[in-house]
């Protein structure tokens, strides 16, 4: 049986590809930071991406937070507690 390769993007691919990634809907620093490690980047290029959506307005765990918390409580009907709990889980901050 063959074994697939997965495709390595450069940094600039990878770059392009994370933006419209995150422009689709909003996303968490885990979430990106997952996607660029499958991309098979290494930690210090992911890093450096990170700190450039952030800068470009593409990443925002607080506008993640609240879109989540929305969509879950109105939607899905879910509960404080497990809603605290699933953003524990993606890394968010407390704050």
């Amino acid at each position: 049986m063959a074994e697939f390769s997965k495709v390595k993007y450069t940094p600039n691919q990878a770059k392009s590809k994370i933006a419209k990634y995150c422009a689709y809907q909003e996303r968490c620093h885990q979430e990106v930071r997952d996607k660029l490690y499958s991309y098979g980047l290494v930690p210090d290029d992911v890093e450096l991406l990170i700190y450039e959506l952030i800068q470009n307005n593409f990443l925002n765990e607080e506008r993640f937070a609240i879109a989540y918390v929305r969509g879950k409580f109105i939607y899905k009907k879910w509960g404080r507690n497990k809603i605290r709990m699933e953003l524990k889980r993606r890394k968010i901050s407390d704050y």
